[in-house]
């Protein structure tokens, strides 16, 4: 407990510091790695808080939309990367889209 409420956990990257800005030895990076949610909540630490999710949940969107649009321009690309199950459920949905012309489809401005 004490490890964790020595934490910086402001300090960006891999490597875990201490809050005089040392980094962890790797004895202390493993005891921090094992801690349980409990005993983060019990330092005091919010692993996740509502702004921190709609911010998680924003970049994941924001994620999709940029492979989104490169899928578009190039699904061939993908397409032998997909297991056969995702690949058939690909063409059904892509059979539905296209089902009145193509009208769903996004356009390239």
């Amino acid at each position: 407990m004490a490890l964790l409420f020595d934490m910086d956990f402001a300090h960006p990257g891999r490597t875990l510091h201490h809050l005089d800005g040392r980094p962890f030895t790797q004895e202390e990076q493993a005891l921090a790695n094992e801690a349980t949610l409990e005993e983060f909540e019990a330092a005091g630490v919010k692993i996740h808080t509502e702004v921190t999710q709609e911010i998680a949940d924003q970049a994941m969107n924001d994620a999709l939309d940029l492979l989104r649009k490169y899928f578009a321009q190039n699904p061939e690309a993908v397409i032998p990367y997909m297991t056969d199950e995702d690949r058939s459920q690909y063409e059904s949905l892509l059979t539905i889209v296209t089902a009145d012309g193509g009208r769903f489809i996004p356009r390239r401005n």
